[in-house]
């Protein structure tokens, strides 16, 4: 792993028409962090909950194509959210293993598009994975099947997250799984038309809501804005979460329905993928009073909270 450099700087979006897209500088701090202190007046700074939102570059400079979570629970336990496309695979797995990672406790695809498990295969060689999750769905292409031959050769648990599932990893930590249930039909139809019926795979996407006490994050994965319409008639304002992952890596002709950003309500809203930064984008989470990360150089952006603050701050890859 390479020597990593940490900066904090002061956030600023300034985007218009016709400019280049921004370089991000960013220290984020929402809320002034320290440790919190619980009723008998202990320090909780040993049970911080760290989400890193890594983004990975081709030689060339362009970014490698998808999204991908790591994150270390308060207990110490490591969740692992979607891989990005293949050719991440050796930065991925580096970046990882920098944090002095050997297991991986829980490994979460929200969808089986090769820009959310293309690493898969080779995060099961390379650690010891001691839970596998998914929507249930995966679908005919190579990188797909090519998982799950390899899902069906593990000797770990496998299990299909549905629309009102919890898991729960700690006290007062856990995720609500929010979207999807599907039928067999709609399985079966996504595994063998995947070309036709992207806009149904993007749909099945799994919806996880991760709290930490006081504090909570939306994982929506790749999800359209027929699901997000869905979710905020089922949710309404209980969708309310300090961050939100954009669905569709920021998509807006396809993804963030106003609707749910606005239920939402994210403090901030991280766009992994900088492919879709738009002023449309932009304007949408201003109208909903939120902000927006942008992951723009290699590196990644850093969420860390003690359950009641948070802080947000980046690193870049040198």
């Amino acid at each position: 792993m390479k020597k990593i450099k940490s900066f904090c700087l002061v956030f600023f979006i300034s985007l218009l028409f016709g400019c280049k897209t921004p370089p991000i500088t960013t220290l984020i701090e929402n809320k002034e962090f320290q440790p919190s202190i619980n009723n008998s007046k202990k320090p909780l700074q040993n049970k911080n909950l760290k989400i890193y939102f890594p983004e990975f570059y081709h030689a060339d400079g362009s970014v490698i194509n998808g999204d991908g979570i790591l994150i270390i629970l308060p207990d110490e336990k490591v969740l692992v959210i979607d891989g990005f496309m293949p050719e991440a695979a050796n930065q991925y797995i580096n970046f990882i293993k920098s944090f002095g990672i050997t297991k991986i406790d829980y490994l979460v695809a929200t969808h089986y598009h090769s820009d959310h498990i293309g690493t898969f295969s080779e995060l099961i060689k390379h650690f010891e994975i001691r839970q596998f999750y998914s929507n249930g769905t995966p679908v005919n292409t190579k990188t797909s099947n090519n998982l799950v031959q390899i899902l069906n050769k593990s000797s770990f648990p496998q299990k299909v997250l549905k629309a009102g599932d919890k898991l729960t990893f700690s006290e007062n930590c856990y995720i609500d799984v929010l979207w999807p249930n599907l039928s067999e039909a709609e399985k079966h139809n996504i595994y063998n038309n995947p070309g036709k019926t992207a806009a149904l795979v993007n749909l099945s996407s799994l919806v996880l809501k991760l709290h930490y006490s006081d504090f909570s994050i939306i994982f929506p994965g790749d999800i359209y804005k027929k699901g997000d319409s869905q979710l905020s008639k089922m949710y309404g304002k209980s969708l309310k979460a300090d961050i939100l992952k954009a669905p569709h890596h920021g998509e807006w002709y396809t993804a963030n329905n106003f609707k749910f950003i606005k239920n939402v309500s994210p403090d901030y809203a991280i766009i992994q993928d900088n492919r879709y930064i738009t002023k449309i984008i932009s304007s949408l989470y201003k109208a909903a009073g939120s902000k927006i990360l942008y992951r723009l150089t290699p590196g990644f952006i850093l969420i860390e909270s003690d359950g009641l603050k948070y802080k947000i701050s980046e690193e870049t890859f040198k």
